[in-house]
């Protein structure tokens, strides 16, 4: 071989060997950056035209994936979805995923680790991959009740089994129809997400986990808690007279005496007593305190709380 087809042949191997390197690189390196670039429309299009698995309240599915005949193949369809939406979440193209969607979208998508053994026996016995169902603990009854109750009144419901902690109710007024959402029609769902999210009665806001109010009188229960941790019983009597919260203004309460039990403090919700009392505890035992009934953790994490 002379030397300048020996020349060009080095040249040529050393390119091939590249090009076996960059693409070994990309495969095994930056694969997951891929798959996860918001450009790559290909690994989008996939995911949206899964066969999601259904969100169940009790027996009835109130999120499913009905085939339909367009490029997408499965449409995500929700069944009341304004009443289940602060619990379902949505599932978009655009706008991606909340709630239930989101936290629990590998199980829906049949990817969680705990469904290998599923997609095993998918791949042997070449059956098409299902998402699996994710079961809720709220009860359809109560969820209606609640909604009804709240009768389009900016607000929310929450009610819990206090056995287990259990959510049996989880309503939020207004709301919004997830559908508007998962639309297969694109450019539908850019002008619903728009729409909700320019709304001033913010319908998309879950009121029921995501808004901070003041606790009012039910951290009357703390104050309590603590005042039994610092030593005092249910038949320590408190003084319930009219109490001075700051140079211009006085508590006053009629609590049925000038000293009461504490016992009786919380049964009328004394204001002058427990704030006197919540003065006297400090703030490091109130906090102390709080902090043990979950003030500062982030409940309802399935949800995006």
């Amino acid at each position: 071989m002379n030397g300048p087809i020996r020349n060009v042949s080095v040249v040529a191997m050393l390119m091939f060997a590249a090009l076996l390197a960059n693409s070994s690189v990309s495969y095994i390196v930056n694969s997951d950056s891929l798959d996860a670039n918001p450009h790559n429309r290909r690994v989008l299009d996939a995911q949206y035209a899964q066969q999601r698995g259904p969100i169940m309240v009790g027996n009835t599915p109130v999120v499913q994936s009905e085939k339909v005949k367009d490029r997408f193949k499965y449409l995500r369809v929700y069944k009341d979805g304004p009443l289940y939406a602060p619990v379902t979440g949505f599932y978009s193209y655009y706008y991606k995923r909340s709630g239930l969607e989101e936290t629990r979208s590998n199980e829906l998508a049949g990817i969680d680790d705990s469904q290998a053994f599923e997609r095993l026996l998918n791949q042997i016995s070449g059956s098409q991959p299902e998402g699996g169902a994710v079961e809720t603990t709220l009860v359809a009854k109560a969820q209606k009740a609640a909604w009804k109750a709240l009768g389009g009144r900016k607000g929310a419901v929450v009610a819990l089994d206090t056995s287990t902690g259990a959510i049996r109710t989880l309503v939020t007024s207004p709301s919004y129809d997830p559908n508007l959402l998962s639309t297969h029609d694109l450019d539908a769902s850019k002008q619903a997400w728009d729409k909700l999210t320019a709304d001033p009665s913010r319908p998309m806001a879950n009121r029921a986990t995501r808004e901070i109010y003041p606790p009012g009188s039910t951290f009357k229960l703390v104050t309590a808690a603590a005042a039994l941790e610092d030593g005092l019983t249910p038949n320590t009597h408190i003084d319930a007279s009219e109490y001075r919260v700051s140079k211009n203004k006085v508590m006053k309460a009629n609590c049925g005496g000038r000293e009461i039990t504490l016992a009786r403090a919380l049964l009328v919700s004394c204001n002058p007593g427990f704030a006197r009392l919540g003065a006297e505890l400090g703030a490091d035992k109130l906090l102390e305190q709080a902090e043990a009934f979950g003030f500062g953790s982030a409940p309802l994490t399935d949800i995006g709380s």
